[in-house]
């Protein structure tokens, strides 16, 4: 992704921001942002936590990946994307790739038409098709593409239920970014009955990949209980809880600017 690492800080930042219960926390939630970036360092999680009464998706078997990443069609779109003014002969390829079911090329597609500036008209309703059928292949790419989709109601109607439940699969494959979604989806019980010691875990697991947006949002999530605990605000268990407004507000930007 172009730009990522700004991106990623920028997501801390402003989440920090749009969260803070005063404005010193989220000052010292900026300057404090990237003297922590790598400061997670925890236990890995082999599981993904509850979900729900629907059959978990079998992952996509490595041969198969292998195979798909490896398509003369992808190798030749991947040439073309280096230079400007190719971008029909991209989708060419990359449709003669989905035509046969190449789960990488379904995202790829999707991708192009969820993002302007590609050369594809933006069509979120048709994006959302290309990341089902790959999902439907257990390709975790597809399936945290699809989560955010359900997640945002972009080409499909806003449903927390289903986007769990995909954030889910790609947490199972102990993906980065499904682990770091899922993970906060549990924090908030947001579509999936609320675990916080199991959202957290996830959350560290990807932190340890390492995934940078993790990382950043476990620093920002320590940060805010500490000055909550400060502010003496404590639940009545003894423990600093994040507010549902807070977790809503990390689900949804983490959603956009992964």
């Amino acid at each position: 992704m172009p730009g990522y690492l700004s991106g990623y800080l920028s997501w801390a930042v402003r989440s920090a921001a749009g969260v803070a219960a005063s404005g010193w926390l989220g000052r010292v939630l900026t300057q404090a942002g990237m003297a922590m970036l790598i400061a997670a360092s925890v236990a890995a999680c082999t599981t993904a936590g509850p979900g729900n009464d629907r059959a978990d998706i079998s992952p996509i078997s490595q041969a198969a990946l292998h195979a798909a990443q490896d398509a003369p069609e992808i190798k030749q779109a991947a040439i073309l994307s280096k230079t400007v003014g190719n971008h029909k002969a991209i989708d060419d390829l990359l449709r003669k790739a989905a035509d046969i079911g190449n789960p990488v090329a379904l995202v790829d597609l999707g991708d192009r038409h969820s993002m302007n500036g590609t050369g594809s008209p933006e069509d979120l309703v048709a994006a959302v098709d290309f990341y089902r059928r790959a999902a439907a292949m257990g390709y975790a790419p597809a399936e945290t593409a699809l989560g955010k989709a359900y997640r945002l109601g972009e080409g499909a109607a806003l449903d927390k239920a289903e986007a769990a439940y995909w954030y889910r699969q790609a947490a199972l494959q102990k993906d980065a970014t499904g682990q770091l979604l899922y993970g906060i989806a549990l924090l908030g019980g947001e579509g999936v009955t609320k675990d916080e010691a199991q959202g957290m875990a996830l959350i560290q697991a990807a932190a340890d990949k390492p995934d940078v947006m993790a990382q950043m949002l476990l620093m920002t999530i320590t940060m805010m209980r500490q000055a909550t605990a400060a502010s003496s605000a404590v639940s009545s268990n003894g423990k600093e809880d994040l507010s549902p407004s807070e977790i809503d507000h990390m689900a949804t930007t983490a959603a956009k600017v992964i």
